[in-house]
């Protein structure tokens, strides 16, 4: 638990039921699943609403997925252990994106996949940001050993 308490405390959020266990979720997530200390990804973090359940799933075959990614920074993709799939439907604002171009990927399941799942957060990154980032979109973490068990069917740029 004391993990717990260190994420919940870096994350500012409140010692409360709920919260305490979506983190105790995300961590064993993220030390059985990515094998890496999710304190070194508190930036991303931040886009879960831990106000709401985080639960580990079982994505079946052929379950449809959608990847946003920004057109302009892949660098930062590219580093990280794991990314973050919505389902078809979801717009980009509902995951707490709002990049003035983006890729929208489309993905099947081709095996079962084991995602972290929660609820996309309304953020700000900073007290002068005032880009409406709505949150409300379920969203699935998936570690990037496991992406070769999706298919990517398409792929669509566009531009907000």
């Amino acid at each position: 638990m004391v993990q717990v308490a260190a994420l919940r405390e870096q994350l500012r959020l409140p010692d409360a039921p709920l919260v305490n266990g979506g983190l105790a979720t995300t961590l064993q997530f993220f030390q059985l699943v990515i094998h890496d200390d999710p304190l070194r990804w508190l930036a991303y973090l931040r886009g879960i609403d831990f106000h709401r359940e985080v639960r580990q799933v079982l994505l079946p075959r052929h379950k449809a997925l959608v990847r946003y990614e920004s057109a302009d920074r892949r660098e930062i993709r590219e580093l990280s252990p794991f990314g973050y799939f919505t389902e078809p439907g979801v717009s980009p604002f509902q995951t707490g994106t709002s990049w003035p171009a983006w890729n929208y990927k489309e993905f099947t399941v081709v095996a079962e996949t084991r995602a972290l799942a929660s609820t996309a957060s309304s953020i700000s990154f900073h007290p002068a940001d005032r880009v409406a980032r709505i949150g409300g979109g379920i969203q699935y973490i998936i570690s990037r050993s496991d992406w070769p068990k999706l298919l990517r069917v398409g792929e669509t740029r566009r531009a907000v």
